[in-house]
């Protein structure tokens, strides 16, 4: 499959935020004649159209969901693979220096594009990659928050990259020139590495490092011709997303699955919910991170696990289920596999870790307390969120 580009009015860059990559994109509605399902897995290039069109954003689409309800309904979700996406500028006017005349036969909205002009595009970032022979920019890098640190010497590298991609623009970083030689990214993810572990890097961590620099990939591939469908299903044991970001309550919408690039095919697609799970699940979760958050702790999620958080030396990782009288006890079933598969992945590179699982208040006190029971000597804590309480007796016995 082609790449695809996102040609929008300049004024509307401001809806991308001011930082670097962002967890999840809105997509209208209106600007996609494209069938839906066909996105995940392709790359999209963002261009902003003003008296000149200028790139201005790089993503890898990881997963596409449709929003079912609020001022959203019906228009896209879009959840890129950070990694391997980039941002250049934060506005139409920092990117003054990624002119892309060749998209200008497009018309706003998303369309296909041609080889030729993916071979242009990928030609303009390489040739405004800065390289220099100074150290990253201490400014820069006390921009960024990097809380999660795998064993793994790769995934500590992704991990690294992810916050440095997450915070940080194309024009705010630059590759190093001599030693090493790291790329852009990677450099400011080095130089993150660095000063959190306080020793040098291994060879392994290093190589996984220059391997996993976004724009790396991206100018060492071609197009994205697959000879394989992205979307076709696959015949693997479905896997579990450890690409964690920060939640941002006001970005939580009830949404509708769509598609998912195969690789990341994970439990939330086998285990579908239905639109008033769905919505009830989303209230639950933007209550609890909002409520996180005045109490100072940075909740995180992934594209499986609803949410993480770290207290002390304890990683707390929470599976959330709506749930009613007559399903409870198929919630904590199926709640209790999913984190069993969270744990099994993530115990690979973290210590330490807690599962919680948050189920929904049914005035049906005897089968909670069962469940709970049952749940507790699993090695799960089971908390009740009643919505009726105030914080903290809304979601009893939570320990931050």
């Amino acid at each position: 499959m082609l790449d695809l580009a996102w040609v929008i009015n300049s004024d509307k860059g401001a809806f991308f935020g001011n930082a670097g990559v962002s967890a999840s994109y809105i997509l209208p509605n209106n600007e996609i004649t494209l069938e839906p399902k066909s996105l995940a897995g392709r790359r999209l290039w963002v261009v902003l159209r003003g008296p000149e069109n200028r790139l201005f954003l790089v993503v890898r689409i990881k997963k596409i969901e449709q929003i079912i309800e609020g001022y959203h309904s019906g228009d896209y979700l879009l959840t890129p693979e950070i990694t391997a996406s980039l941002r250049l500028a934060t506005d139409y006017s920092g990117a003054a220096k990624y002119r892309a005349p060749q998209t200008r036969q497009l018309s706003l909205g998303v369309s296909e594009l041609d080889v030729a002009a993916f071979d242009s595009l990928r030609a303009l970032v390489r040739n405004s990659v800065q390289t220099k022979l100074l150290p990253p920019d201490n400014r820069s890098l006390s921009q960024i928050n990097l809380q999660l640190l795998p064993h793994n010497r790769l995934r500590m590298a992704q991990s690294a990259l992810r916050a440095v991609i997450s915070g940080l623009t194309l024009n705010q970083v630059w590759a190093k020139g001599n030693g090493e030689k790291l790329g852009a990214y990677s450099n400011y993810a080095y130089a993150l590495l660095l000063e959190r572990i306080g020793s040098p890097l291994s060879p392994d961590t290093i190589e996984a490092l220059k391997a996993s620099d976004p724009l790396s990939l991206m100018l060492a591939e071609m197009a994205l011709d697959h000879e394989t469908d992205a979307h076709a299903a696959p015949s693997r044991a479905p896997s579990v997303d450890v690409e964690f970001t920060e939640i941002d309550p006001d970005k939580i919408y009830a949404r509708k699955f769509i598609s998912v690039d195969s690789k990341f095919r994970d439990l939330e697609e086998t285990l579908n919910k239905t639109e008033h799970a769905e919505k009830v699940h989303q209230a639950m979760l933007k209550d609890i991170s909002s409520y996180l958050l005045t109490k100072g702790v940075v909740p995180y999620e992934s594209g499986s696990i609803d949410l993480m958080f770290r207290s002390g030396s304890k990683l707390n990782v929470f599976e959330i289920k709506s749930s009613n009288a007559g399903n409870l006890l198929a919630q904590a079933a199926k709640g209790a596999f999913q984190l069993a598969c969270y744990l099994n992945e993530l115990i690979k590179d973290y210590g330490n870790l807690e599962a919680r699982l948050v189920l929904h208040e049914t005035g049906c006190r005897e089968i909670q307390s069962y469940a709970i029971e049952v749940l507790t000597k699993l090695g799960i804590q089971a908390l009740i969120y009643d919505p009726a309480q105030p914080w903290p007796k809304r979601l009893h016995g939570l320990q931050l």
